[in-house]
């Protein structure tokens, strides 16, 4: 019996229900970083040629070193019951299937169970339909080849001068002064938004143009601060994403680094597109009434706006990742809302002392309810503004494209 060619089946449930018998042999070319938490404690983080990453804490990682490609899984948690005198049988086979599926024990094993998954849903119309949609909604234009040796580069040559500390010093005021600047012309209305050249069409493609030039920044900005803490960029390219032109760096090696280069890599981006958007408004303040003023003006507001939403730690964006660097709480966001939602009044009534984390939870919980209260309060407000008024033009000509310029070009403004 086989699901696929070559595949014996029985071998592959009997390999899952004696998992003791078989003989993990790590694969070459792991790499492993020692880092540690704020309180000093140790952990590990195993990197694969694959590359996917895990996280170990340091009974993982002590039996991971006795995975000598020898032992099999029963004579290791054998060898450490002698040595510390504790069970780990549940532990260890839990960390040796989490190790295959991700590439570090050797070739990854047959999983029966997705096999099976996999074959029911491509012989519906459902499942069928499920993939090609999947597969619509993120599609690779192009790869950058050795994209880690262009970043490497690049820092090299001169992306250090842009972390030395009178640039930095320089990107401070420079953004300080530019916000200044930059909402000076957004409440005397001094330059068009949504239009250019009298055209709303046009004022669309300019600002999606900017738009995805300013995600390509923000991913430059992140890749070159990967390379100044000294981890590779796993890739680089163009994606067409839900139908839009997006490019990507991907990151991932930084979970190799420690914490506050982690918290840096993710500020990196939107910390860019404040400068550059800063920047920007500067020059276009002397350009009144001009359509290069009113370009300028376009690029400052859409890189300033995407930059604090970026910052807001409700969806899966730099802000909640700094936070969740700096709090060293994964999966805050889903815990939060767990832990206030489901056990936070039945330890108020009982009278019981939160612990740290609770208190994070609880926290972190009431301001992510308040900030999505909030954000659609000031975005009515924002209708007193001038450029408002342009969004309200297109919606109330009633016709659909008209109503969906109107939306696309208050979604660019929001980071979506």
């Amino acid at each position: 019996m086989a699901l696929e060619s070559g595949i014996d089946v029985w071998r592959a449930l009997d390999d899952a229900l004696d998992l003791g018998t078989w003989v993990p042999v790590p694969t070459p070319d792991v790499e492993v970083a020692a880092l540690a938490n704020r309180h000093g404690q140790p952990y590990y983080v195993l990197r694969s040629p694959t590359p996917r990453y895990l996280r170990l804490d340091p009974l993982d990682y002590a039996l991971w070193q006795r995975m000598d490609g020898r032992a099999t899984v029963r004579e290791i948690a054998v060898a450490h019951f002698q040595a510390r005198g504790a069970f780990v049988a549940d532990r260890l086979a839990r960390l040796v299937r989490e190790l295959r599926a991700g590439g570090f024990l050797g070739s990854a094993p047959f999983d029966l169970q997705a096999t099976a998954e996999r074959h029911l849903a491509s012989s519906s119309w459902a499942g069928r339909a499920a993939s090609l949609l999947g597969r619509a909604v993120s599609i690779e234009l192009f790869r950058l080849r050795s994209a880690d040796a262009l970043f490497e580069t690049a820092y090299r040559r001169f992306g250090w001068v842009l972390y030395s500390r009178p640039a930095r010093i320089a990107w401070i005021v420079l953004i300080v002064v530019g916000l200044v600047v930059w909402w000076r012309q957004v409440l005397s209305a001094e330059h068009v938004l949504f239009k250019t050249n009298g055209s709303y069409t046009l004022g669309l493609i300019t600002l999606a143009f900017l738009d995805t030039l300013g995600v390509g920044l923000h991913e430059i900005a992140q890749g070159l601060t990967i390379k100044r803490h000294g981890r590779r960029i796993n890739g680089a390219g163009l994606l067409l994403y839900y139908g839009v032109p997006v490019a990507y760096v991907e990151s991932s090696d930084v979970w190799m680094a420690d914490r506050r280069q982690r918290m840096a890599a993710s500020l990196s981006g939107p910390y860019a597109m404040l400068v550059l958007g800063g920047a920007l408004a500067l020059i276009a303040a002397p350009l009144d009434g001009t359509e290069m003023g009113a370009f300028l003006f376009k690029g400052a507001s859409i890189w300033i706006a995407n930059a604090f939403f970026n910052f807001l730690p409700i969806l899966d964006l730099d802000g909640y990742f700094v936070l969740v660097d700096y709090l060293e709480l994964p999966a805050l966001r889903a815990n939060s809302v767990h832990f206030v939602r489901d056990e936070l009044v039945a330890k108020l009534r009982a009278g019981a002392a939160l612990t740290r984390d609770e208190r994070v939870y609880t926290a972190f919980g009431f301001a992510y309810g308040l900030l999505i209260v909030l954000i659609p309060i000031a975005i009515l407000e924002a209708r007193d503004l001038r450029y408002a008024d342009s969004l309200g033009e297109l919606w109330t000509r009633g016709d659909v494209v008209s109503q969906a310029m109107a939306v696309g070009m208050a979604a660019m403004f929001v980071g979506l």
